[in-house]
């Protein structure tokens, strides 16, 4: 799981001190050995030495006092061996492993393990933490308490921001840490006053506030978000939080997770008792679960729903969400043994509409399936695909659809190419409920008849080919390896007539090099298209052979069909050329900073682009990222993507992101902001806009405080430019990075 923690300060402030002095029978001026109850050996080395173990013993001049990990030193140190006190009137300096302190004046009891230490300094070893305090009681094993203190990760001479704490309790058998009348400054101005804070020493999971939240947007009003963290057990956790929705009302949300051997999830729910603005109750449900039951048996759960279609147009602190139309609500078992699967699986979709801009839903279904292969004899390989699936509908037809696909193929590999021969046989049988036709289903297949009863069955037979080879060239004055990988693909699918069977779930596929050595240029099953056809494809890349990297690349291939096509999906535009699109894509990597590629769909019967794509990157070091993008796609979208994080003065850092519709003349998603690395704290300011409908977008303004070790203040816009700057980088790890 991940750790959840209280960020408030990481204070791992004084390593489990055990006390330091005790003295055997004087041996040397300069040295002595020693035990007492309770503690380790001590050694002792020092100018001057005297003393016995039943008066007081005193070292001077030098004095460095050893015990197992801890050393103290001090110019003078007394030590009552029947008391078990210490004693160093004068300045000191003790450390171990964990931590570096220094003071004026030392009282502890080495038998009790209690003290104090008066005007110290400190500075964490294993984090970054250091500060102050008047005073530090030593209250029993591991146990101290601070006075006056002050804490910061900032490096020393740097106080940019800092704890003021009136009393610090730290337990290191808890790894835990109270603080008590705290008032966190910021650049010599307080900024927030904490009158009672908890907090973890270590990464360990700990139960408690976690850092608050706010921000505003014209939909909302002020946002605040006021979280509480539960740390059930090691595999158990919870957060609860109160959202505060100046505009709207309160929002409970609530965060489960779970984790064991066997199986995992997480539930989150949301939930707005009365939204002012909406005038109705909002929630949102989302349930995740995996689970593994042996002998190959899995199990998935995915549930998710919301109140209404602008849900999450309205409420969703994440903006990717404005854009999904359709929710799943699905469980799957899964038998797997040896290369074989069976499967079963029920799924369904809440969709959610947009007023200017409604969509059919989808069809939702059950099904159980069975597939895998089988290496034969000689060389063979046997698949098998089979499934039998019931779709549903409210406002649409239902029925059932079976499948089974078995191919044989026969790959033969060397280590110049490869070529496979393979044939199956598809066969589909449908059973439609006659009385649940409606007209929709009838007008959107074109208004043909619809079989209550129909079968398809098809032969495919295909051979896939290619060639590998390579030889040494030289560019530039620099030695690289070409390679040429030229590749054929034979298919034959006999004609079938297809119009009297509904569209359950296909769909015309993306046309792409992936897609133009496949047997089916749809997605799904409802529709197989009629092939007599060859793809030929070329790629070559320029490799550097000392690193192993592309240097340039380049590819291009087309389709062509020696018997038009006849299958098409209803209101598909019939396409009865001889030859597919040509594509071709090329890259270049000039080194580990710039890399530019590009795209192209050419229709070559009617000599016009069809998708144009063209991608540059500039990224020299970290922090520093510029990219540019294009993309067109003919009657649907033409677009200009330019997003950047950038040094623009000391330690300031320019954000932003434009992207453009040409065709539409509007900005689909825009942002700007700025962004400054203090070392020890990080400020970001962020201005987001996002088109989430036809006639709507969302706007969201972020402003945050940073500060390393210790939490934030504000709303993290950090997944937002993440999603929207290709190669952002965060810039509170910029020094871990630089070389």
């Amino acid at each position: 799981m991940h750790n959840k923690r209280l960020a408030p300060l990481t204070l791992a402030l004084l390593y489990a001190f055990t006390p330091i002095v005790q003295a055997d029978e004087p041996q040397t001026p300069a040295t002595a050995s020693a035990s007492a109850n309770s503690a380790l050996p001590v050694n002792i080395v020092a100018d001057k030495v005297k003393g016995s173990q039943k008066d007081t013993i005193s070292a001077e001049g030098n004095v460095m006092l050893k015990q197992d990990d801890n050393i103290l030193t001090a110019p003078r140190i007394d030590y009552t061996p029947s008391s078990g006190l210490v004693s160093a009137p004068q300045a000191i300096c003790l450390q171990n492993s964990n931590i570096l302190v220094n003071g004026k004046k030392l009282l502890f009891n080495i038998t009790s393990q209690t003290g104090s230490l008066y005007d110290a300094t400190y500075a964490l070893k294993q984090v970054k933490g250091r500060g102050n305090a008047k005073e530090i009681d030593f209250l029993g094993p591991n146990l101290y308490r601070l006075h006056q203190a002050q804490y910061t990760t900032c490096q020393e001479g740097n106080n940019d921001w800092y704890l003021n704490v009136h009393t610090l309790d730290l337990d290191r058998t808890t790894e835990t840490g109270i603080a008590h009348g705290s008032t966190l400054i910021f650049k010599g101005y307080p900024i927030a006053w904490l009158p009672w804070i908890d907090f973890p020493l270590s990464n360990q999971r700990k139960s408690g506030v976690l850092t608050p939240s706010f921000g505003s947007s014209a939909n909302n009003g002020f946002d605040i978000r006021v979280p509480y963290y539960f740390n059930i057990a090691p595999n158990l956790d919870d957060t609860f939080a109160a959202r505060i929705l100046t505009k709207r009302g309160i929002q409970l949300q609530n965060e489960f997770r779970y984790l064991e051997p066997d199986f995992s999830g997480k539930l989150n729910v949301e939930y707005l008792p009365h939204d002012r603005l909406a005038s109705r109750e909002r929630y949102a449900i989302f349930f995740q679960h995996q689970q593994n039951f042996g002998h190959g048996l899995t199990g998935n759960l995915d549930y998710q729903r919301v109140s209404d279609s602008s849900y999450f147009s309205d409420l969703s602190t994440y903006l990717a969400n404005t854009a999904l139309l359709t929710l799943p609500q699905q469980a799957s078992l899964n038998y797997r043994f040896g290369n074989w699967n069976l499967q079963a699986q029920t799924q369904q979709f809440q969709t959610l509409q947009d007023p200017s801009a409604p969509i059919i839903p989808p069809y939702g279904h059950h099904q159980i399936a069975f597939s895998g292969s089988q290496d034969l004899k000689g060389g063979a390989e046997f698949k098998l695909d089979t499934d039998i699936t019931h779709f549903f509908n409210p406002n649409r037809l239902d029925g059932d659809r079976f499948i089974i696909y078995p191919s044989l193929s026969y790959p033969v590999q060397r280590s110049y190419g490869y070529i496979t021969p393979k044939i199956g046989y598809h066969f589909t049988r449908y059973h439609l409920n006659s009385t649940s036709i409606t007209p929709l289903d009838l007008e959107l297949n074109n208004n043909l008849p619809i079989s209550t009863d129909s079968t398809r069955a098809l032969p495919i037979m295909s051979v896939d080919s290619g060639l590998y080879l390579d030889r040494p060239t030289t560019l530039f004055n620099h030695s690289y390896t070409q390679t040429l990988e030229p590749r054929l693909y034979y298919l034959y699918i006999p004609y079938r007539d297809q119009n009297n069977i509904p569209v359950f779930d296909s769909a015309l596929a993306d046309f792409s090099f992936t897609q133009m050595f496949s047997e089916n240029r749809f997605l799904g099953n409802d529709r197989i298209n009629n092939a007599n056809q060859l793809t030929a494809a070329v790629t070559s890349k320029l490799n550097d052979p000392e690193s192993g990297n592309t240097r340039l690349y380049g590819s291009i291939g087309q389709r062509f069909n020696f018997t038009p096509q006849k299958v098409f999906l209803p209101n598909e535009p019939p396409d009865l050329s001889g030859t597919s699109d040509l594509l071709g894509a090329a890259g270049f990597t000039l080194n580990e900073h710039w890399s530019i590629d590009g795209a192209v769909d050419y229709n070559t019967s009617q000599n016009t682009n069809q998708n144009n794509s063209l991608m540059v990157s500039y990224q020299p070091r970290y922090g520093e990222v510029i990219n540019f993008r294009y993309r067109y796609s003919r009657d649907f979208l033409e677009q200009i993507d330019l997003s950047s994080q950038w040094p623009i003065h000391g330690n300031w850092y320019l954000l932003a992101r434009w992207d453009y519709s040409l065709r539409d003349r509007r900005i689909l998603e825009g942002l700007a902001g700025l962004e400054y690395n203090g070392g020890c704290w990080q400020f970001r300011s962020v201005i987001h806009h996002l088109v989430t409908g036809v006639a709507t977008a969302s706007n969201a303004f972020f402003l945050q405080l940073e500060f390393d070790g210790l939490g934030q203040l504000g709303t993290n816009p950090l997944d937002v430019l993440k999603r929207n700057i290709s190669g952002y980088e965060d810039t509170s790890q910029l020094d871990s990075n630089l070389p």
